[in-house]
């Protein structure tokens, strides 16, 4: 497998000067965070900033043009052919912030051509072959490109996005003939400085409403929240990773069948519908369901292990509640099913990494406290029971996939959309037999579907709400600190 580079030494990388952000604009908001302190630019023949389309080399892009503006910089990107939604957007913002175009450095193939090639043998976390091929091969392409025009024995420097609060991180290895500077860590520049940065130039991008890190649209770092999200966002990519797990062919046809849609079940749109929402998202009355939970309780029926019986199963999912004050009263902006356990143990320990993400990027939900997030943003756990548990029970022996915990990426899919119907179908048959006054929009959903049944596949037993961590208590967590982290060179 050879990687190419998109560099012609002798080609003008400058963008059209119309495109440019104003320097003064980077430059401003550079020195409103690093103040007076200075950094001294290291000697070098080439100075090279990579940059992934990520938060942190982003910045480091803005600060060393920002510092420097009358140095060259050569800024490369290693394209797997498979980057998340908004990735070649954000470098493209690199690209009018600096005044200059960025080097595309790729493998003739994209990432899932080269798994392909490998026998559909997917990396893991102790085969990451995908970072190697995929991002560090491409990038020592354009460097041998680079010491083919400069000579061997140039001085290169390299400016990677390791953050003043990063001190148990180092940077990745170019090689022998580049020198790995920290601009940031120099400078003192943290995570909340690097996103002040971006929101004052070229922003925030928006895969981060979901997705923790830059990089592929499917990684084997991705937490089921982010699959799930994933689906939503770019199906097309996901399904084509899905294709490269190895199932029975009698797995994969069961988790290509998908549910009926509440909403195409009751003939309207789905946002005419909604989740059933605990009292303590927008301080109103609870909910039926709200109250102690008995984990004993089987609700009058047979309830085993996931997917460990013949019958129904007990699950626990989460929903995030987004609200705004409206004047008078907290409104809803939306809801999103965010993810789903076997355990309730196992869901807060998956939210506690889905809080964590939420207080590192609040910015991208227009929160610039901590206080203002736990506002607006709230998070309700939901206990169901799944009437077929056999309908989500596969075979996976002898199975490959992308989740460390074995879970197909189609079952992610079908599993998500089995508890968006119980959840919906239990909030219409909720306002089908309340006594209370409904708003005028839940009184026209009922009178569109009057007379229209729902097999909603189950019931919602027990629903709470997440007491979120505080940002000081994520720090300490035990299961924060010993999360395996990505590669250095996907994620910066």
């Amino acid at each position: 497998m050879n990687a190419v580079a998109q560099y012609n030494p002798g080609k003008s990388d400058l963008i059209n000067s119309s495109e440019v952000i104003d320097l003064s604009v980077v430059q401003h908001a550079v020195y409103s965070v690093i103040g007076c302190r200075q950094y001294e630019l290291p000697e070098a023949d080439v100075h090279i900033v990579p940059v992934s389309g990520g938060v942190d080399s982003s910045v480091v892009a803005l600060v060393m043009k920002a510092l420097f503006p009358d140095q060259h910089f050569l800024y490369v990107f290693s394209d797997t052919g498979v980057e998340t939604i908004g990735t070649y957007e954000a470098i493209e913002r690199i690209e009018k912030a600096t005044g200059q175009n960025v080097i595309r450095a790729s493998a003739k193939q994209n990432l899932f051509e080269i798994i392909d090639d490998f026998g559909s043998f997917l990396p893991s976390g102790r085969v990451r072959y995908c970072t190697r091929m995929a991002k560090i091969a491409p990038f020592k392409a354009f460097m041998g490109a680079v010491t083919g025009k400069y000579g061997k024995d140039a001085k290169i420097a390299t400016y990677v996005g390791i953050r003043a609060d990063e001190g148990h991180r180092s940077a990745a290895d170019f090689g022998n003939e580049a020198q790995t500077h920290m601009p940031l860590k120099d400078l003192g520049v943290g995570k909340r400085e690097v996103f002040k940065i971006l929101n004052a130039t070229i922003g925030i991008p928006d895969f981060y409403q979901n997705k923790s890190r830059s990089g592929c649209s499917v990684c084997i770092f991705s937490r089921r929240s982010e699959i799930i999200d994933q689906w939503a966002r770019d199906p097309e990519t996901v399904k084509r990773a899905s294709d490269l797990e190895k199932l029975a062919d009698s797995t994969e046809s069961k988790l290509m069948a998908l549910p009926t849609s509440v909403a195409a079940q009751l003939g309207v749109g789905r946002n005419h519908l909604s989740f059933p929402m605990p009292g303590g998202v927008y301080e109103q009355d609870v909910l039926p369901w709200e109250r102690v939970r008995d984990a004993k309780r089987k609700a009058d029926r047979q309830t085993g292990d996931l997917f460990g019986g013949d019958e129904s199963v007990r699950m626990f999912v989460a929903v995030e509640f987004s609200r705004f004050w409206g004047g008078s009263k907290w409104e809803q902006a939306f809801q999103t099913l965010i993810t789903y356990s076997s355990s309730l143990g196992g869901l807060k320990t998956s939210l506690k990494h889905f809080w964590k993400h939420r207080v590192d990027t609040r910015e991208v939900q227009g929160c610039y406290t901590e206080d203002d997030l736990r506002n607006d943003l709230h998070v309700g756990i939901f206990e169901v029971i799944v009437d077929d548990a056999s309908d989500l029970d596969v075979d996976m022996e002898g199975s490959y996939t992308w989740q460390s915990d074995g879970t197909p990426l189609l079952l992610i899919r079908k599993t998500t959309a089995v508890l968006e119907n119980i959840l919906l179908g239990s909030e219409i048959d909720r306002l089908r037999n309340t006594s209370e006054k409904l708003p005028r929009w839940d009184r026209d959903l009922l009178q569109a579907i009057d007379g229209k049944t729902v097999d909603a596949g189950g019931e919602v037993v027990w629903c709470g709400m997440f007491e979120r961590p505080t940002e000081s208590d994520l720090y300490e967590d035990i299961d924060i600190k010993e999360a395996p982290e990505p590669c250095l060179s996907c994620s910066r």
